[in-house]
């Protein structure tokens, strides 16, 4: 009896060596075709999504050209803003369009636990402290690279908001990017990857989130903002939450600081305080001091605006340090061999041609090629 029940101990313990022998093969198999999915989505978005604005571009010039009979492009009056004539059906068709094949994806839907309004202000002064010191390392960087090279990198961020519309930066940077982002980079691939682990959705969605940008000085810091949105967003599975910290930190920077600044005459000012060819500091003196008694009112303005910008950053970054320690991911219903994270989440179809485009696109903005 004694050695029958050893041989049924021993013919488990093999049959369970041979399940997890077998489990293992299935496993990565599926957690390779996951991702795979995951970046073959992804990609489709930026076709989609950069492909109708090119559309929508090339529909308007042709219409203008109509309009104004094959003389040159027409005035670009009675026919909308080239911005609004991108952002349109960008936000309206395209989004839709990838959100909706995004569903059929399956996912996992973190437990919705909500914020504290106090939670919120702090979550929003780690957001802006993030952002700035992301940003400014970005810039160095950059810096450091076009001087190597010989090249200047140009701030595509910076350029595209003090070029834009005010209405339609208005709507980009506090209605429709952080809705339409937090819907595809946070709640849409969140749960689409959350049942591999929190640390794994969170760091995904951060990378796609700063690549899409297609840009190095935004993916500087919006790769660090998106690292810590889709930590938020897993904690309180709200996406309502990452919107209205999205929108805070866009209206804040991009609109109200960036619209003050374009209402001074920056290259003036400075014009006056560091003196231009041979003018003394007395002319300096008396150029300046009329010209900032004019705008003071406006200076006052920026100089509170920036201040709070500021203070906030510090706060967050000071919020961040103190509580490093509670910042935890939890595992997810599917574990991934440490060894073999790598391979299986990046080393696919779908997720190295999505990588494979941004970073060819990057590069290629670094190199100023278009």
């Amino acid at each position: 009896m004694q050695e029958n029940q050893e041989v049924r101990e021993m013919e488990q313990e093999v049959q369970g060596t041979e399940q997890e022998v077998q489990g293992t093969e299935p496993l990565e198999q599926t957690a390779r075709r996951d991702f795979s999915r995951v970046g073959l989505w992804l990609v489709f978005a930026t076709i989609l999504f950069n492909g109708m604005q090119y559309l929508a571009i090339v529909i308007y010039s042709a219409i203008q050209f109509a309009v104004s009979h094959g003389d040159a492009a027409g005035d670009g009056t009675g026919l909308g803003t080239l911005t609004w004539v991108q952002l349109l059906p960008a936000y309206l068709i395209a989004v839709p369009l990838i959100l909706h094949f995004g569903k059929k994806l399956p996912g996992t839907v973190p437990e919705k636990k909500g914020i504290k309004p106090l939670h919120f202000v702090g979550a929003w002064a780690c957001c802006i402290g993030i952002a700035i010191s992301c940003n400014i390392l970005g810039l160095i960087i950059t810096a450091i690279i076009g001087r190597l090279m010989g090249i200047t990198v140009q701030n595509v961020s910076a350029e595209l908001i003090s070029g834009m519309d005010p209405l339609a930066g208005v709507f980009l940077a506090s209605i429709g990017a952080p809705v339409c982002e937090e819907l595809i980079f946070r709640k849409t691939l969140i749960t689409k990857t959350l049942k591999y682990g929190e640390g794994v959705a969170v760091l995904l969605s951060g990378l796609a989130f700063g690549l899409f940008h297609g840009n190095f000085n935004q993916f500087a810091y919006t790769f660090g903002l998106g690292l810590f949105l889709a930590y938020v967003f897993v904690k309180t599975g709200d996406v309502k939450v990452t919107i209205a910290l999205h929108a805070c930190v866009n209206f804040f920077s991009s609109v109200v600081l960036t619209g003050l600044l374009g209402r001074l005459d920056v290259a003036t000012l400075s014009e006056y305080l560091n003196g231009a060819g041979t003018m003394s500091p007395e002319d300096r003196l008396a150029l300046l001091v009329p010209y900032v008694t004019e705008h003071m009112g406006l200076i006052l303005t920026i100089g509170l605006v920036m201040l709070f910008e500021y203070g906030m950053a510090i706060a967050g970054i000071i919020l961040i340090l103190a509580n490093l320690k509670k910042f935890r991911v939890s595992a997810g219903e599917v574990t991934i061999p440490k060894g073999k994270r790598f391979f299986l989440i990046f080393c696919n179809l779908g997720m190295g041609l999505f990588l494979l485009i941004w970073i060819l696109r990057i590069v290629a903005q670094i190199l100023g090629w278009f």
